[in-house]
């Protein structure tokens, strides 16, 4: 009989240490569930569209300026915002607006104004292009349109976009402005020269 108790004795402490590593590793794979529930939580629930763009595609590319505050943004030593205006073929314009209804992100804001947001991501034969504002490409029946920061980015991606399309320019404020600064340098010169 005593054997048969230290049998029972060896066979309990085998199914203890079993089911305390069992218990462990529930409790250690539960935690890893947890934190990346967590951490998916926290990021935006959207996925970036690629949309493979070439010269094969586009008809035509207009590049220009516009007043970041027509926008609503904000853009701390620049009040100018750039865009790349990509004009596309009819049937891949049917194909990028399908295709770009699935990343579609709505922010609605407290007054009840609303953004509609796109985050697609252009691949082109030199590369890949994104907008410098988050999510705020822009895509219709004919067109699609990447806002930049800088006018020097804007020419780049017109060029990696098709190298063989001219782009027709826009860049109205900088040409007011120089002639602005033009219209000050006569006047500065005329009240030199009149002696006051």
């Amino acid at each position: 009989m005593t054997a048969y108790l230290k049998r029972i004795e060896e066979l309990h402490s085998i199914y203890s240490k079993l089911f305390l590593m069992i218990h462990i590793t529930s409790t250690i794979t539960a935690f890893f569930i947890s934190l990346l529930l967590l951490i998916s939580s926290t990021t935006q629930a959207h996925a970036e569209i690629l949309l493979p763009v070439s010269c094969d595609n586009v008809t035509k590319i207009s590049v220009g300026q516009l007043k970041a505050s027509d926008l609503g943004i904000t853009i701390e030593g620049n009040p100018f915002l750039y865009f790349v205006a990509i004009y596309l073929t009819a049937g891949a314009a049917a194909k990028y607006n399908e295709l770009a209804s699935y990343s579609i992100i709505l922010d609605v804001r407290p007054d009840g104004t609303f953004i509609i947001g796109n985050p697609l991501i252009i691949s082109t034969p030199s590369g890949s292009l994104t907008s410098d504002l988050p999510y705020q490409n822009s895509i219709n029946s004919r067109q699609l349109i990447l806002f930049v920061k800088t006018k020097k980015r804007t020419l780049e991606a017109a060029e990696m976009i098709c190298p063989r399309i001219i782009p027709t320019y826009h860049f109205l404020y900088d040409y007011l402005n120089k002639q602005r600064q033009k219209n000050r340098k006569t006047d500065n010169y005329e009240i030199k020269k009149g002696g006051y």
